[in-house]
């Protein structure tokens, strides 16, 4: 049984006829390795993509267990940068990032070849992509650059931050598409390849990389304009399903039909974005997809979800946590849940219990577009809907856009009422549960 290591016990271990590796008890995964000479180092040993891999710390007593205040207060006198030369610290912190998916002694290997190969941490692909944000994105709708870099913080600088420009081939870049079509991203894949492609273009035009690798390479996925509508009777099991599925996602799930907002822009709410007294949800600059403030009137039903959320504490304020830290996550999978419980509402009302019920595919976006179809149908004029929406092109784009500076602040209130109590009016068709909730809320006003 292996015991915790301590520099009194290492001082006293002798060296035998052939090489050790001695387990840290009090850091699975750290081994001190004494050579039949006498020397002395750490190694850690961890499984990266299912095969064993072991990574070089260093040699003690350069790095030992332990090291004092005075020792570190030392070491990052002479070199702020340096890591510590606590073996256990160095050890967790590689451990960690193969948590992450990352190999450190991969990392480290392609680190030295770089070195003796001459090359710069600029010809690192995590490098050119922070030169062309500063270089390119000034000149892109702050709604396009958003879209950029969150693609390139999720599905690119994970796998490519440390490579070589000129290394990623097209297969590399056929192969991150196929990743994500696999993980049920088809629509993304084909944002990722546009992405991507615009980005190594760049770098062509800049004289960083000779040509493209993604010169050929057409969108993987077929795009059609999406025009699904939910009809009355699917937002009202979709709302008996939120009943059905609870915090944290039956709200955000109310909130989407109710205010056609976006879905981080609903999981990402903030107290200080809701001026509760004015009944206004307001979501700043840097929240909205257009990079335009947009405020969104909530009506007593709104209110009401708003006001009845749990308080979990968070010094950011959020109103959809369940760490105090990050938003809730987890809607795509919610979605299964509330597919299951809205064809459970859709047989429990239909007349004909032998039919064969089925509710057609639909994502969360659609809500938006159902909100918006429900407007014009209760006359609600298209350019109200677009400003409740948020848009910015369409009956405001271009040279309208520039002079049509309208708030439609009014208008936009008794839209948003207006589909509010269609909603009731929907719900109140098979459950009376809404009137009552709305009399009670009126009544202690």
């Amino acid at each position: 049984m292996s015991k915790a290591l301590t520099l009194a016990g290492i001082e006293k271990i002798k060296p035998a006829t052939a090489r050790r590796e001695i387990p840290d008890a009090h850091c699975p995964g750290l081994y001190l390795v004494v050579q039949p000479s006498g020397s002395k180092s750490w190694v850690v040993r961890y499984r990266f993509n299912g095969r064993p891999r072991k990574h070089t710390l260093g040699r003690y007593p350069t790095i030992r267990l332990g090291e004092t205040k005075e020792e570190a207060k030392a070491r990052l006198a002479k070199n702020p940068k340096s890591q510590s030369a606590d073996a256990r610290e160095l050890a967790r912190a590689a451990l960690r990032a193969v948590a992450l998916g990352e190999d450190p002694q991969a990392e480290k290997a392609e680190a030295r070849r770089q070195e003796q190969a001459g090359l710069t941490k600029s010809d690192l692909l995590g490098a050119v992509f922070e030169e062309y944000k500063e270089r390119h994105f000034p000149s892109l709708r702050k709604s396009t650059s958003h879209e950029i870099e969150r693609l390139f913080n999720k599905r690119i600088l994970p796998r490519w931050r440390k490579r070589r420009m000129a290394e990623i081939k097209k297969r590399d870049v056929l192969a991150l598409a196929d990743s994500m079509i696999t993980d049920g991203a088809p629509i993304s894949a084909n944002r990722m390849i546009a992405a991507v492609s615009h980005f190594f273009n760049w770098a062509v035009q800049r004289d960083i990389i000779e040509y493209s690798p993604c010169v050929g390479i057409k969108k993987p996925t077929p795009q059609k304009s999406r025009d699904r509508v939910l009809s009355d009777d699917e937002l009202r099991w979709l709302w008996l399903a939120a009943d059905g599925i609870g915090w944290p996602f039956g709200p955000v799930v109310k909130l989407l039909i109710l205010t056609g907002a976006r879905r981080s822009e609903i999981t990402n709410m903030r107290d200080s974005e809701l001026l509760l007294d004015k009944c206004l949800f307001v979501i700043p600059v840097n929240r909205s997809k257009n990079g335009v403030q947009h405020e969104i009137h909530l009506s007593d039903l709104a209110l009401d979800i708003v006001q009845s959320l749990p308080r979990i504490k968070s010094k950011h304020g959020l109103k959809f946590t369940t760490t105090g830290e990050t938003p809730i996550s987890g809607l795509s999978r919610a979605k299964i849940t509330l597919d299951k419980l809205m064809l459970k509402h859709a047989k429990k009302e239909s007349r004909d219990k032998s039919a064969d019920i089925s509710v057609p595919p639909w994502v969360y976006h659609d809500l938006r577009r159902s909100m918006a179809s429900g407007m014009a149908r209760l006359g609600v004029h298209l350019p109200v809907i677009e400003r409740a929406l948020n848009h910015i092109s369409g009956s405001f784009g271009g040279v309208q856009g520039i002079y049509q500076r309208h708030s439609f602040a009014d208008e936009k209130v008794a839209a948003f009422e207006k589909w509010s109590r269609h909603i009731e009016h929907v719900l109140g068709a098979k459950d009376e549960s809404v009137a009552p909730l709305q009399r009670q809320k009126r009544s202690s006003a």
